[in-house]
């Protein structure tokens, strides 16, 4: 069993303070803006395979 000596767990944070955080980080927001709009255009993509299919 690995050892948890010196393991730090973190605290906690409210959804506020995470958006808070998360906002303070330019490139946290870009790469989940970038991700989240390459999902859309890849489930758009896959949306149109299955349609073909159908």
């Amino acid at each position: 069993e690995p050892s948890t000596e010196g393991f730090h767990q973190p605290s906690p944070l409210s959804e506020a303070e995470f958006r808070w955080e998360h906002n303070q980080d330019p490139m946290a927001v870009e790469k989940l803006s970038d991700g989240i709009r390459q999902f859309a255009v890849d489930q758009q993509k896959l949306e149109d395979v299955l349609a073909a299919r159908l």
